[in-house]
Order: structure tokens, then C-alpha cells, then sequence
């Protein structure tokens, strides 16, 4: 085998290699992005529950407060 073609051979190998790891991280960015995606919405539903039941909370504390005991007090 010649110079030349060995070269050729290495070089054909390096780019069919650098193809797919190019590829590879596309698709890795691709997931993580989607990833990202259902965490910021996960946070935001997980801040308006915590938000709920904290105003549930304070109502319920307000309500104990307010009312009268019942008759049988």
C-alpha cells in the first residue's frame, strides 16, 4: 500500500468519524434542550402548587381564627 492511499484511508476514517460525533452531539443538545424545557415547566407548576397551598394554608389559619366555636363548646 502507498503512502498516498494510507494517508487517504486515515484521512477517509478521521471525517466518517467526525461525521458521526458531530451528529452524536446534535442529537445529545437536541435531548438536553428538550430536557430543559420540561424542568422550567416542572419549576413553574411546582411554584404555583407551593403558591396554592400556601394561600390555602393562610385561608384556613384565617377561617380557625375568625369563626366562633361551634355550640357544643
Amino acid at each position: 500500500m502507498s503512502e498516498i492511499s494510507t494517508l487517504q484511508r486515515r484521512l477517509d476514517d478521521l471525517e466518517c468519524k467526525f461525521a458521526f460525533q458531530q451528529e452524536t452531539l446534535e442529537a445529545l443538545n437536541t435531548e438536553v434542550s428538550k430536557q430543559w424545557a420540561n424542568i422550567d415547566a416542572l419549576t413553574k407548576q411546582l411554584q404555583r402548587l407551593t403558591d396554592h397551598m400556601m394561600s390555602s394554608d393562610t385561608d384556613t389559619m384565617e377561617k380557625t381564627h375568625d369563626d366562633p366555636p361551634p355550640p357544643h363548646y
